[in-house]
């Protein structure tokens, strides 16, 4: 079984040039060859009609007719005798009565490899027969013989041709295979070329696209590990080192103090954990997504009364204006969304500062708004806030794992909502949800 395309290619060209060049031939076989047929039997009896005229008024003998038309394309000849007649164009006696009154066309006996019967003109002029035939008995069959080589010819310069543009066509493909074969070991730095404008360019400019999202993928997996390696890393290493030196620790107040902070190591540790989870639950799609009316404003008072410590020791003042709304949605995946978004304002404002928190309705939209007047954000971290374990500081100083907005943004769109995101450094940051 042929399993190449470019041997597929060329044989079905060459059975579709087979195909074309037999019925030409046929068709050729009924209108050409019969109208050429026509022509000549017209021309027989013209020039038959033309000799047997200048015989009967005697101006020529007959062996000067023959030897008037025997340089020409048609040839006359005289019998006296009908038998000879009939035995050199295979003709019966019987069929020879009907050109006692007037020229008539018979078919001659086969001639050449193809069989062909080439007319004849026959007419009876007193005791003799006239006959106008062809000098050269193989014309028509030449002219098939003509037809054959030319389709040939067609045939064998077709495939030639085709073999060329076979290649060409079948060359990205392969192209594309060897490009499979190194994506397929890992390796996603490839480009192919792109030359054409076809269905095979636009198969090589996507693959390029997935080579390059796939290389961009590589990157943030790469990324990923690094990140969470360093996430894990740090609280357990703390946890490591302040174990030993709770074991050594004679003192009730240091003692407090080191457990004090393993507690919130392992918190921060849970805390990460379950953000990775819920994470990957959402960007896989494993996490269902029931919707059930709620009263949002509560959902948010509520929010606010379990980050009553955080912002309460910073002596944050909340300024809070909420309408009371009931929407339609996970209230699990959207209380992580507010809780997310206000921790994030306690951590960057500064101490004494206030927080702006509001819920409206405008037209069919719900917008939701919390502005903090803290650190602020450069252009480069409002666009890159949304992504996995980016924090905005490479120091990682600051509390949190980077993975709270990355939540926040996919709960968001899961909801067929959109976040607008305005800052000034060392100003303020507002962060707004429109669901």
């Amino acid at each position: 079984m042929i399993k190449s395309i470019h041997a597929k290619l060329v044989l079905i060209f060459i059975l579709i040039i087979l195909l074309g060049n037999a019925a030409s031939s046929i068709i050729a076989g009924i209108t050409t060859e019969s109208g050429l047929m026509a022509e000549l039997s017209s021309s027989l009896n013209g020039v038959l009609s033309a000799a047997k005229d200048i015989y009967e008024k005697n101006e020529i003998t007959a062996d000067d007719i023959e030897r008037l038309y025997a340089s020409g394309f048609i040839s006359v000849k005289f019998y006296s005798d009908i038998n000879e007649l009939v035995d050199e164009y295979r003709l019966s006696a019987e069929n020879l009565r009907a050109a006692e009154d007037r020229p008539t066309i018979f078919k001659g006996k086969s001639h050449g490899r193809f069989n062909l019967k080439i007319p004849i003109s026959v007419v009876k002029s007193g005791d003799m027969y006239i006959v106008a035939s062809l000098q050269g008995n193989n014309l028509m069959a030449d002219f098939r013989l003509i037809i054959l080589r030319y389709n040939l010819f067609s045939i064998l310069s077709g495939t030639i041709v085709m073999l060329i543009v076979a290649r060409l066509i079948v060359k990205p493909i392969k192209e594309l295979i060897s490009a499979t074969e190194k994506i397929a070991k890992g390796d996603f730095n490839i480009y192919i070329k792109k030359d054409r404008k076809d269905e095979i360019g636009q198969l090589v400019d996507n693959f390029n696209k997935m080579t390059k999202e796939l290389a961009g993928m590589e990157m943030l997996r790469n990324s990923f590990i690094s990140d969470i390696s360093h996430e894990f890393k740090t609280p357990l290493t703390s946890i490591e080192g302040y174990t030993k030196l709770l074991r050594d620790c004679k003192s009730d107040k240091e003692r407090n103090e080191y457990i004090d902070i393993i507690t919130e190591e392992t918190k921060r540790l849970s805390a990460l954990s379950g953000n990775i989870l819920l994470l990957n639950r959402i960007e896989n799609e494993n996490i269902t997504l029931t919707k059930n009316p709620f009263r949002l404003d509560e959902q948010i008072r509520h929010v606010i009364l379990l980050c009553e410590n955080k912002w309460s020791s910073k002596n944050i003042d909340l300024d809070i204006h909420l309408d009371e709304i009931i929407y339609t949605g996970n209230e699990q995946l959207l209380f992580q969304v507010w809780l997310n978004l206000l921790d994030n304002a306690i951590k960057f404002s500064r101490q004494d500062e206030s927080i702006d928190i509001t819920l409206r309705k405008a037209e069919d939209k719900i917008i939701f708004s919390i502005t903090d007047y803290g650190t602020g954000m450069t252009e480069e971290q409002q666009k890159r806030m949304f992504e996995k374990f980016y924090t905005g500081d490479r120091s990682r100083n600051t509390e949190g794992n980077g993975l709270g907005l990355s939540i926040v943004k996919r709960v968001v769109d899961m909801h067929g909502g959109r976040i607008e995101v305005q800052s000034k450094l060392d100003e303020f940051s507002q962060i707004s949800i429109l669901l």
